[in-house]
Formats: structure tokens, sequence, C-alpha cells
């Protein structure tokens, strides 16, 4: 299979993957990627994790951060996040069934 980069270390970090690196940098924080398993959590700690989100994401430097680096926050809720995760998950399904692009493990 055809790589997507033909030299990918020289690939430029995306906003987002610094953001990721930077979670992964702090060590008293609990820290969930998408893709983690579906743990049921309790609707209160998920509230306080979206609000304390939002709070982080609408401070003027990280607004400036996101910015620069091409990004922008949204927010949303819980529910809104979920409608549209599962959304994209439909409409990259199609464009990978359609492309013929083999799928990987």
């Amino acid at each position: 299979m055809k790589p997507l980069a033909s030299n990918p270390t020289r690939m430029r970090r995306s906003g987002i993957r610094e953001i990721n690196d930077l979670a992964r940098a702090m060590t008293e924080v609990l820290h969930l990627e998408v893709g983690e398993p579906n743990f049921n959590t309790p609707r209160h700690i998920v509230n306080a994790i979206q609000h304390g989100a939002k709070v982080a994401l609408s401070a003027p430097d990280v607004l400036e951060r996101l910015r620069v680096t091409g990004n922008e926050a949204v927010a949303s809720t819980p529910e809104e996040f979920r409608q549209r995760f599962k959304a994209d998950l439909a409409k990259f399904a199609k464009i990978v069934t359609e492309a013929h692009i083999p799928l990987q493990d």
C-alpha cells in the first residue's frame, strides 16, 4: 500500500497534535482519547469535563494558540458532540468504501 506521505517525519505538526502531546505530558490529569472503550461515565462527570473544557477553550491565550495553528474551538454539549461524531463516522465510512480503501486494524 502507498503511504500517505513520502516522508511523514517532515510533515508539519498540527495544532491538535500539539494539544494531545501537552495533555499526555500532564501527570495529574485524567486523559481519555477518542477511540477509548465506552466507560458509561456518570453524567455529572461528563458534564464537569465538558464545562472545564469549555472554560479552558475560551481563554484568550488558548483561542489565539488555536487560531495561529489553523484551528478553532467549538463549544458543544456531549450530545451534540456524539451526534457530530456519528455523522462524521458515517461520512468518512462512505468515502473509504467508495474509494475502495482497504480496512486496517
